[in-house]
Order: C-alpha cells, then sequence, then structure tokens
C-alpha cells in the first residue's frame, strides 16, 4: 500500500466511484471509515469473517447487524491511506468476501468425494470396487 504525508479525505460525490462489483452497499463516514453492508442471504458471515480477517493489516473492522439478514462491516483506515488506497482496498475486500463464500460453497459440494478419498487414503483395505 502507497502512504502519502498528508490525508485525503473521500468527499461524498467521489463515494459512487467506490462501488464494489457485486451486491455490497457502500458509503463513507465523516472519520474516513467505510461501512459495507452485504445481504446475508447472498454472502455468509463466515465468508465476510474470512475476508475481514485477510484485510486486517490494511484496516480495522467492526461488524455489526442493521437489519435482518443484513451485516455492515466498517472498515476504518490508518490515517496515511489516500483516496485510491482505500478504493483499492474496498474493492479487493469486497472481491475477497465472494471469493470465500464461492470456497464454502464448493467445499459442501465436494465433501462427500473428499471424505471419500480421506477414507480411502487411510484404510488398510481398499474401499472402492476394483473392476
Amino acid at each position: 500500500m502507497r502512504h502519502m504525508h498528508h490525508t485525503l479525505r473521500i468527499l461524498p460525490a467521489t463515494i459512487k466511484n467506490m462501488q464494489p462489483d457485486n451486491d455490497a452497499s457502500v458509503t463513507e463516514a465523516v472519520d474516513g471509515s467505510v461501512s459495507v453492508v452485504f445481504d446475508l442471504q447472498i454472502n455468509s458471515l463466515t465468508a465476510v469473517k474470512k475476508a475481514v480477517y485477510k484485510f486486517a493489516a490494511d484496516c480495522a473492522a467492526v461488524l455489526s447487524t442493521k437489519e435482518p439478514n443484513q451485516l455492515e462491516v466498517k472498515l476504518s483506515f490508518p490515517d496515511t491511506t489516500d483516496l485510491v488506497d482505500k478504493r483499492a482496498v474496498v474493492r479487493a475486500f469486497c472481491n475477497e468476501v465472494i471469493d470465500q463464500d464461492l470456497r464454502e460453497q464448493i467445499a459442501c459440494e465436494t465433501e462427500a468425494t473428499r471424505n471419500l478419498i480421506l477414507a480411502q487414503a487411510f484404510s488398510k483395505t481398499s474401499l472402492l470396487q476394483q473392476d
């Protein structure tokens, strides 16, 4: 991340440029923090938490529920974070949530196959029929 010697605040008119490519809603507070609201019917809580953890070095995050099935993630940045870097982090964060959510879905879809492979690997006899 690039660091500037001065702090650049995002003006409300520029917040439109921070909108991610998914269905998350993004707004900026007067203190420079950015709030991203996720629909928990689309993205899982676990996926959001994993993304928050991955971005812990770039920003601090506070999670709270806004409405049923809506999770707000308030991202607070160091004072030295400029506008370009904030935008990049918010976009990358939203993409990471999608990535983590897809990883969860794939893990669920492939669980039976993975369990069979593990069982076969640790079994003293073959669990599969040999033709």
